[in-house]
């Protein structure tokens, strides 16, 4: 029984036995069959909450912290490597890259400013950035990323905007270096 249920329960009860829909036999608001039995598990709970609480804090034996839980997951997932490993990250030269026929027309011509190596105070450039993801049910790829080429002058602000599955944040993981590449 949840701490949430016991409460509504709890709440619901109390209302039933205002409202005289409630067994008659039960006049007093603490009796078992209107809140006492919710508010016994409600403190049974508490109290099996503080200690499950200190368990964790105390014990450093069980400490779960973020290093643990990520060696944890890559135990699980040992088998599942992206294939971008196999590939380069950026490539070097332009000749390599295939443009898309619907790239709009800013987009172009921020691809050729940063690929032709027109980049006054920038502090931030990629040029042909790519991820690729292996799929296991396909046993495929799936490019997560192609071909991102920009730059970012300084002082400037900015973001990126996209339909899902663009790659933003898989962009933004491998800026931050919180994604394997």
């Amino acid at each position: 029984i949840s701490p949430g249920f016991c409460f509504a329960d709890g709440l619901a009860s109390l209302a039933l036995l205002r409202q005289g829909m409630k067994d008659k036999t039960s006049d007093g608001v603490f009796d078992w069959n209107v809140t006492g039995a919710s508010i016994c598990y409600l403190a049974v709970e508490s109290f099996s909450y503080f200690l499950l609480t200190l368990a964790l804090e105390i014990l450093p034996s069980i400490k779960l912290t973020s290093f643990v839980i990520k060696k944890w997951w890559e135990k699980i997932n040992i088998f599942r490597h992206d294939s971008s490993y196999l590939e380069p990250l950026l490539e070097s030269s332009s000749e390599t890259v295939v443009t898309d026929f619907d790239e709009d027309v800013d987009v172009k011509t921020e691809r050729n400013r940063v690929l032709s190596g027109s980049l006054d105070n920038s502090i931030i450039y990629l040029r042909n950035l790519r991820k690729v993801y292996f799929e296991e049910k396909h046993h495929g790829r799936k490019v997560a990323v192609d071909s991102l080429t920009f730059s970012v002058q300084e002082g400037e602000c900015f973001g990126f905007l996209g339909t899902n599955g663009a790659g933003k944040t898989t962009t933004l993981s491998m800026l931050c270096g919180m994604s394997d590449f």
